[in-house]
């Protein structure tokens, strides 16, 4: 029988989707998908450190409902809603429990106390009810509900394991006794798993190409039997793999239908496989776990008075940067995989913003991290630009373009070098508009001690007691909160007349490149959507009223809430008053780091 323990780690560590909090030695994590209460295990409020662990994750999503749910903690609340029924309970954003009707649909947030969070050392998993089939080396859970192939496939990983991969008749004929008269709940159809393969999107007279999880084919995997006229791509969109209970063989299905599915642990190896000759070589090898610095990175999102050091330092188990980056400890480096698209010439400016350069696949590790990062995104293109590395290339297109865009015309129609998911390095036209990688080596992550933050260009302005970085490109306002908070840092937020002025100060003559108008810099304060005929309530990102946080000034007429879309604020450099603006337009922005709250 496996023994299920904590992990005996020197930081404590758990499932990948999981936050971890130093102060109630307890995991953490916020469903920011809706869903009725349907009387789970859910956080429940025990103390004040578990509020603001919610808040700080709550934030994150300042577009969502106002309220998720939470443990009943036996207390009488108010009702957030006027007719009586049936209600569980649920937290606001401000941090007040109140009572909801269970039928809603609300985000939610799961809780597990470090001591009690299931580790299964047998099979080296954050789960339970694996079990380990000697005949085939692995470790097997079947799911207890139905999930799509996405959610299934993040599922497993989250565990530490993978959507099950047939590799070998012997396999199959464990999966068939293993599944043996069971059906899970809500499944479309009981007698399809889902399994770890699925194809890419083509033409219509294109033939899909079946790949695992670890982007090998079927035949490379050592397993290709479909049951009988499968696949067939009913209505074109089966682009996902399941198993046939009966026979043990493969099935096409539609990726967004939920079926039951099964999450593999193989305990042969957990290093990696290489095969000579093989496009796949780069694919079997255990991932590298990022739960090391959950710890220390929610300490500083969350401000709770964290004692950091430089990323350069001893920092005992794993290096730090910023909390968007993967460290490897193989290359020593951080890595981030940018899933938005962008033209190959404007790739190297984004990463450079980052602090670090576009990634130049220097080693096999590289390509190791790449395609790890990368096949957590199966529906994009098949290629993510890197940074070029001399060398002669194969064209990844055939045929030679005519482009008829006035915007390209300014452009060489150059090639640059953009990585493949099997690890290739292919040529690719530069105008194109693909995902990228950023990379920067440890020793040169930037990191300013004074400011205590992963980033450069902070200003130390003492006479509020704060840093500030302007921005050197427009973003969104979701876009400006992520980069300041991925920096610890957050958006700025005026706390007093001296700040407004020394924001004046510092924007003065500064005209960030690309904002939609350069007088107004983005600011740490929003409000939620309202109704036509209710006032809106602008909060900072620490869910205090403008007035609250010390500075509530707006400019002359403002705010207008122009064509009722103005939920973001921004500051105006003319006057350093405020400023409402419409939240997907892209501005300049400030990052603030308040000194005297981080020593």
């Amino acid at each position: 029988r496996a023994a299920i323990t904590t992990p005996p780690r020197i930081s404590k560590h758990y499932r990948s989707d999981y936050e971890y909090n130093c102060k109630t030695d307890a995991f953490y994590k916020f469903h920011a998908e809706s869903r009725r209460n349907s009387g789970s295990k859910l956080m429940l409020v025990e103390s004040h450190e578990d509020l603001i662990q919610a808040h700080g994750m709550f934030k994150k999503f300042p577009d969502l409902p106002k309220h998720a749910w939470l443990a009943p903690d036996g207390k009488q609340h108010d009702s957030a809603e006027e007719q009586p029924l049936i209600q569980c309970k649920q937290m606001s954003r401000s941090g007040e429990v109140n009572s909801f009707h269970c039928y809603q649909s609300l985000p939610f947030f799961c809780k597990v106390k470090a001591n009690d969070a299931p580790y299964d050392s047998r099979c080296d998993v954050f789960g339970t009810r694996y079990e380990y089939i000697s005949s085939v080396g692995s470790c097997y859970k079947i799911s207890s509900s139905a999930y799509s192939w996405n959610e299934a496939y993040a599922e497993c990983r989250a565990e530490s394991s993978h959507l099950l991969v047939l590799n070998s008749l012997a396999e199959s004929q464990a999966f068939r006794n293993l599944t043996r008269g069971i059906k899970v709940p809500g499944s479309l159809a009981t007698w399809f798993y889902l399994a770890g393969f699925r194809a890419a999107p083509v033409q219509a007279n294109e033939t899909l190409l079946f790949k695992t999880v670890f982007n090998q084919t079927l035949e490379e995997a050592g397993f290709s039997q479909w049951s009988p006229n499968e696949p067939n791509n009913a209505a074109g969109n089966e682009l996902c793999g399941a198993i046939f209970t009966n026979n043990g063989k493969f099935n096409d299905v539609n990726c967004s239908h939920k079926y039951g599915f099964i999450c593999e642990k193989e305990l042969a190896s957990v290093c990696p496989i290489f095969k000579s000759g093989s496009k796949a070589s780069i694919d079997t090898y255990r991932p590298i776990s990022l739960l090391g610095v959950f710890s220390k990175l929610l300490e500083k999102i969350i401000f709770l008075s964290p004692t950091i050091l430089s990323p350069t330092g001893n920092l005992g188990f794993d290096e730090h940067y910023r909390s968007d980056y993967e460290y490897n400890h193989k290359t020593d480096a951080f890595y981030k995989f940018h899933a938005e698209s962008r033209r190959g010439w404007s790739v190297q400016q984004v990463c450079e913003i980052e602090g670090s350069k576009l990634m130049l696949v220097e080693t096999h590790e590289d390509v190791i991290q790449a395609h790890g990062m990368f096949k957590k995104f199966p529906d994009l293109p098949q290629h993510a630009w890197v940074a070029p590395d001399g060398k002669q290339h194969d064209s990844a297109e055939e045929r030679p373009l005519i482009h008829y865009s006035e915007e390209l015309e300014d452009y060489p129609s150059s090639a640059c070098d953009a990585v493949s998911r099997s690890g290739e390095v292919d040529s690719f036209p530069c105008y194109q508009s693909l995902p990228f990688f950023c990379k920067v080596k440890a020793s040169d992550a930037p990191y300013d001690s004074r400011c205590d933050v992963f980033g450069t260009r902070y200003e130390y302005i003492s006479s509020v007691g704060s840093c500030y970085k302007i921005s050197s490109a427009a973003y969104s306002w979701n876009e400006a909160y992520a980069e300041c908070r991925a920096e610890s840092s957050h958006l700025i937020v005026l706390n007093s007349l001296a700040e407004s002025q020394a924001f004046q100060n510092m924007t003065r003559g500064i005209k960030v490149s690309g904002s939609r108008a350069w007088w107004f810099f983005l600011a740490g304060f929003r409000a939620a959507p309202v109704q036509a005929n209710e006032t809106l309530l602008f909060k900072t990102v620490f869910n205090q009223t403008l007035e609250e946080a010390g500075f509530s000034q707006w400019s002359p007429n403002e705010p207008n809430n122009a064509a009722g879309n103005e939920l973001c604020g921004t500051i105006f450099t003319n006057n350093g008053k405020l400023n409402d603006v419409n939240c997907s337009h892209e501005y300049g922005f400030i990052c603030e780091k308040e000194v005297q709250n981080s020593q």
